[in-house]
């Protein structure tokens, strides 16, 4: 995955810098390791959406989602 034109499954991911792209990666591996489904580009459009939101379109807050979500084993990643 590039920086510049960062996409995962066609979707084009809503932060470009390297911190939220290894935290995504990471969130990727976390779903692997539960067992869960695989983005769906649809869905994966809708998650960036509200990630986009909830994040109020700051990368650090959104990494910050992203590792609360893990931290209590959620499926989803949910506003803090």
């Amino acid at each position: 995955m590039t920086r510049r034109n960062s996409r995962e499954n066609g979707v084009q991911i809503p932060f470009n810098e390297q911190e939220f792209i290894d935290k995504w990666q990471e969130w990727l591996q976390y779903r692997k390791e539960r067992r869960l489904a695989n983005y769906v580009p649809t869905g994966l459009k809708k998650t960036f959406t509200k990630l986009v939101k909830d994040s109020q379109n700051d990368f650090k807050i959104a990494i910050e989602i992203i590792e609360h979500s893990m931290s209590q084993g959620w499926q989803g990643l949910f506003p803090i």
